[in-house]
C-alpha cells in the first residue's frame, strides 16, 4: 500500500480504538494518535527512499534514526539467525515481520524514552506515544496483509506469508479499497464517540452497564472489535496464508 493509505488507516484504526477516552482522556488519546502516525510508515524505510523524507526536520532525524536501526535489526537477526534468508533485507523484508518492527523500533525508542526521562521531561503521555509508535508499526504490517505482495509476519522464526489481491501500484485500474477500509473504522469510531458521548439517552438505558467498565477494559473491547473488522477486511481482499517448508 501507499504511505497515505497506511496513514489513513491506521488513524482511523487507532481512532477506533481509543474512542472510549477522546472525552475523558483526551491527552492519552492525541499522544497515542500521533504515535501511530509516526510508526504508521515506519516499515517503510526499508525501501530506497525513506517514507519521512519530506517530513518536518524532526521527522527526517527519526527517518535516518530508524534506518540506521533497520540495517542493526538486519544484523542482530544475521548473527542469531544462521540460516537467515538475506531476500529479508530487501522491501517487505525483515522490517516488515513482528521481530524485525518489534527490535527496529525498540532500538529507536527506548534510548529517546531514556534521554527525555534524564532530562527531567518524561511524563506518561510520552510512554502513550512511544506505544502508538509501535501500534502504527503493527497495524501496516496488518494492512500490508491484504496487498498481492503480502508480508511474512514471523520471519524469520516461521515462513508463513499472508496476502491478498489489493495492488496499488497498478496503473490498469484504480484500487479505491483501502481508502474505503480507512473509511470503515472511522465511521464505526465516530459511532463509538456517539454512543459514549449519548449515553444518558433513554434508547441506552439497556446498555447502561458499560458505562461502569474501566477506560482498560473499554479499550480492550474495541481492540477485539477492530481485529474482527481486520479479518473480515483480509477475508474481503481475497486473503490467503501460504505455509512454505
Amino acid at each position: 500500500m501507499k504511505g497515505i493509505d497506511h496513514m489513513y488507516i491506521s488513524l482511523a484504526w487507532g481512532f477506533l480504538i481509543m474512542s472510549p477516552i477522546i472525552v475523558t482522556y483526551p491527552i492519552y488519546f492525541v499522544a497515542f494518535i500521533v504515535g501511530i502516525g509516526i510508526g504508521a510508515i515506519l516499515p517503510d524505510v526499508d525501501g530506497s527512499i525513506s517514507p519521512y523524507e519530506y517530513k518536518s526536520d524532526a521527522m527526517r532525524t527519526f527517518g535516518i534514526a530508524t534506518k540506521k536501526a533497520y540495517k542493526t535489526t538486519a544484523w542482530v537477526f544475521k548473527s542469531v539467525k544462521p540460516n537467515y534468508n538475506r531476500e529479508l533485507h530487501t522491501h517487505r523484508g525483515i522490517l516488515h515481520s513482528f521481530p524485525g518492527a518489534l527490535l527496529c523500533i525498540s532500538i529507536v525508542i527506548i534510548p529517546i524514552n531514556l534521554i527525555i526521562y534524564f532530562l527531567g521531561l518524561w511524563d506518561l503521555p510520552i510512554l502513550v506515544a512511544s506505544g502508538g509508535i509501535y501500534v502504527g508499526a503493527f497495524f501496516h504490517l496488518f494492512e500490508d496483509c491484504c496487498t498481492w505482495t503480502g508480508v511474512r509476519l514471523f520471519a524469520p522464526y516461521k515462513n508463513v506469508r499472508l496476502y491478498g489481491e489489493i495492488n496499488t501500484c497498478s496503473s490498469r485500474r484504480e484500487e479505491n479499497r483501502p481508502q474505503m477500509y480507512g473509511k470503515i473504522f472511522a465511521l464505526l469510531g465516530v459511532g463509538c464517540v456517539c454512543f459514549f458521548a449519548l449515553h444518558n439517552l433513554p434508547i441506552f438505558a439497556s446498555v447502561a452497564f458499560i458505562y461502569d467498565l474501566s477506560p482498560f477494559v473499554l479499550i480492550i473491547i474495541t481492540t477485539v472489535i477492530s481485529f474482527f473488522l481486520w479479518y473480515i477486511i483480509f477475508l474481503y481482499s481475497g486473503g490467503k496464508i501460504e505455509t512454505n517448508s
